[in-house]
């Protein structure tokens, strides 16, 4: 993933930086937000926010330029269903304070991409890297298409619902899947076995006040006995994560944790490690989205 922001660094200029503009973003309760309609059966939806996770998103996008985004979406297509999840597609939407006319204006001085004119939209392309200015202050990259990427985001199809986007908005990472072939590995314990038997997956991670980062989620499988054996490996992986880290188990805030109803599995406040936030932030620094 890297490479993907690396590339919006490299095609800004400093009169764009510095121009001035009246600001309108999204917000889910009013709009249909890119996550909602981008969600798709077997794809994963990832969700940074760039306000809450300033350090990281400066540390890909750049001072400046991390500076101004808001939002972060990529869509994720795997190629294949193997575990953990390693290649695949994309689409992604970067939300922020990009003017539109300054945006295009910066794009065709981008000498490595060449400028495309189809169906009255331009954009630019090189190799199996598509990029442009989809609305004012939202900026599309993919490495399929991305007409195909606009027509999504323009369709306004709400495949999430607006509670849902909400709170993925709201949260430093977040993470949505309905029926997902393959997920990457987030240090929870998850398997292939399981991973075939969930119907959707909401994962939120935000900051408390004592800076400590906690994970919510919420699992719909596919029967009650798939649901109690989830709960168990996801247990067993927690544990396994604080001996790890040489951390005492507290078994009453354990029991509190974890919530199963039926097919859902819930789980709210778990502590992570910082050896899982490590995993995560890796993860999005390196990925390679093929650029």
């Amino acid at each position: 993933m890297k490479k993907l922001f690396n590339l919006l660094l490299s095609l800004m200029v400093i009169s764009f930086l510095m121009s001035c503009t009246s600001t309108k973003f999204l917000n889910p309760e009013n709009d249909v937000v890119p996550l909602q309609s981008l969600a798709k059966e077997g794809d994963t939806i990832l969700l940074i926010d760039a306000t809450k996770e300033a350090t990281l998103v400066k540390s890909l996008l750049g001072d400046e330029i991390g500076a101004k985004a808001k939002e972060i979406t990529v869509q994720i297509t795997p190629i294949d269903d193997s575990y953990p999840l390693d290649k695949f597609n994309y689409n992604a939407v970067i939300e922020g304070d990009f003017p539109f006319f300054t945006t295009n204006f910066a794009l065709t001085h981008f000498t490595d991409f060449n400028k495309v004119l189809e169906s009255s939209k331009s954009y630019y392309k090189k190799d199996n890297t598509e990029i442009g200015v989809i609305h004012a202050n939202m900026i599309g990259v993919s490495s399929d298409s991305y007409l195909a990427l606009v027509d999504i985001v323009d369709s306004k199809v709400e495949n999430v619902d607006k509670l849902t986007a909400l709170d993925m908005y709201n949260s430093n990472f977040a993470l949505y899947s309905y029926k997902p072939k393959t997920l990457f590995d987030f240090g929870l314990g998850l398997t292939k076995a399981m991973i075939n038997h969930f119907d959707s997956i909401v994962i939120l991670i935000n900051e408390n006040e004592e800076n400590k980062m906690l994970l919510d989620a919420k699992f719909e499988v596919d029967t009650d006995s798939n649901a109690s054996t989830l709960e168990k490996l996801v247990k067993t992986g927690y544990t396994a994560n604080l001996k790890k880290a040489g951390e005492k188990l507290d078994f009453t805030a354990l029991k509190l944790m974890f919530d199963r109803n039926g097919n859902i599995l819930k789980i709210e406040g778990m502590p992570l490690t910082d050896e899982q936030i490590t995993l995560l932030k890796d993860k999005l620094q390196t990925s390679d989205i093929g650029l």
